[in-house]
């Protein structure tokens, strides 16, 4: 009994420790561990072989403005926040970006055969307002001047956002981490979490680390992670569909173009999206399926995204796309299109969970950093 506890001890003084652990290596959880470097000493776990392979990866890489929010939500909150710090951390680190501004508009269709729609528009007009968002309501003539492929009566310009290079702006992230005190392991899944005196430790492959504070950053897996720690939280997964409209086709966007979103629906409605590589992407749609890794099965036809963009965009054909990829996001809710990020901590052990987080996820992402460092007074 004495050699098995002189082995247990003997194992716990050689166990790895970090004063945080964060689960998950996408742009959330390197943001967090970014901003939690300057606090002390950061190990960032990563089931995947490399950082940013899920979510962060497979999105339109758009800097939102928080205009289709609930002002009162959190994410829209740390939206508007982290748009502002997106934009200088790209002049910064010269990651590639653009201001291409984004028009929400309305269509004959909106008028005509769903009149209901137009409470839309005025909701709109209102969250703008109330997060003193700069718009401008602007003709269907004026928007033709910006957009020419665009067909439409009017529309709100929201002249703010951007578009940026995701994948850049996760490297970026992790070389400013280079000179810190911070790690990422990849390959690690983590498969438990245990209480010890005022810490944890997480097991992850045949390792296990101690830390002061955990933070669950594990995105698409967030609420599986949580329940390892007896924390019951659930996601919805919804993929998110995009096609690529090609040059052939003609088709100019010079910034996004989104309809009015649809009532009922759990997405903003199929838009169009340039790229800073030049190309222009359709979508995304909103498709709920079984689990995080269903990036492919049942996959939606062209002709259903023509359907939802013949209103505004009636040239296209379907010679005129063609597939690029499908992402996908955890929700908090089944029920409605607006679910909250969920970003708790826990009552009795050092443990901070983010759940839910969808988009505007990638815009949020130094401002999450910001307000889960602020959790640790």
């Amino acid at each position: 009994m004495f050699t098995g506890l002189y082995c247990h001890c003997l194992y716990l003084e050689i166990m790895k420790t970090y004063d945080f652990i964060v689960i998950g290596a996408g742009v959330v959880g390197c943001a967090i561990a970014r901003e939690l470097s300057s606090h002390g000493s950061v190990l960032v776990l990563e089931r995947r072989e490399r950082p940013g392979m899920e979510t962060s990866r497979y999105n339109s890489g758009v800097i939102h403005s928080g205009i289709h929010l609930p002002p009162s939500f959190l994410k829209a909150r740390l939206a508007r926040e982290g748009s502002a710090l997106v934009r200088e951390f790209c002049q910064q680190f010269n990651v590639p970006n653009r201001e291409v501004g984004m028009h929400i508009v309305v269509t004959a269709q909106d008028c005509f055969t769903q009149v209901g729609q137009l409470k839309q528009f005025t909701k709109l007009l209102q969250r703008a307002r109330e997060q003193d968002i700069r718009i401008e309501v602007k003709s269907g003539r004026a928007i033709r001047t910006v957009e020419p492929s665009v067909r439409c009566l009017l529309g709100v310009h929201v002249p703010g956002v951007r578009i940026i290079d995701q994948c850049a702006f996760l490297a970026a992230l992790i070389d400013d981490m280079g000179n810190s005190s911070t790690t990422i392991d990849c390959c690690m899944e983590v498969t438990a979490i245990e209480p010890v005196n005022s810490g944890l430790v997480v097991t992850a492959g045949s390792s296990r680390f101690r830390a002061s504070l955990v933070i669950n950053a594990a995105g698409l897996y967030a609420d599986q992670v949580a329940r390892l720690a007896d924390v019951q939280f659930q996601h919805y997964y919804y993929r998110g569909e995009y096609y690529e409209i090609e040059p052939s086709a003609g088709i100019t966007a010079n910034g996004l173009v989104y309809p009015l979103p649809p009532r009922h629906s759990k997405g903003l409605g199929i838009h169009l999206t340039p790229t800073t590589d030049g190309r222009i992407l359709l979508g995304p749609n909103t498709k709920r399926v079984s689990g995080p890794d269903d990036y492919r099965s049942d996959k939606t036809p062209p002709e259903k995204f023509l359907s939802a963009v013949r209103a505004f965009l009636p040239s296209l054909t379907t010679a005129d796309i063609s597939w690029a990829f499908s992402g996908i996001r955890p929700k908090t809710t089944d029920e409605s299109i607006e679910s909250d990020f969920v970003i708790e901590k826990h009552p009795e052990l050092p443990l901070i969970n983010l759940i839910g987080i969808e988009s505007p996820g990638l815009t949020a992402s130094l401002a999450v950093g910001n307000y889960v460092s602020q959790q640790l007074s």
